[in-house]
């Protein structure tokens, strides 16, 4: 059994972004809290740290859920080798021969959800 080769670098890295993405949002939306009306969103010292704190947590791991959903395993990396092989005549009647080899790299499809 061939084990495939997966992009992990990039999956994890798209974790990373989802999880920061959700929690910027979230804590500019409870510094919008503030902004609004002070005296409801900050009555005792600390209300509003629990507030954003609570809405960072809240943020960063809906996005984080939702990037999970959409791309539920890593990319496969597929590698595609091609050798051309060039053959040539001299004028003295001997042969040469050239050997040209190209390995290509490419990120294809994600794999089915199941």
């Amino acid at each position: 059994m061939k084990l495939l080769n997966l992009d992990w670098s990039m999956w994890f890295y798209g974790m990373w972004v989802a999880f920061a993405t959700g929690a910027s949002n979230s804590v500019i939306a409870g510094l919008t809290l503030k902004v609004m009306d002070d005296t409801v969103f900050n009555r005792e010292p600390g209300t509003m740290l629990k507030y954003v704190g609570s809405l960072f947590v809240i943020g960063a791991v809906k996005d984080f859920f939702l990037y999970i959903n959409a791309h539920p395993a890593p990319a496969i990396v597929s590698q595609d080798t091609r050798a051309s092989v060039h053959v040539e005549q001299l004028g003295d009647g001997a042969l040469t021969k050239t050997v040209k080899t190209k390995v290509e790299e490419t990120v294809a499809r994600e794999p089915e959800k199941p």
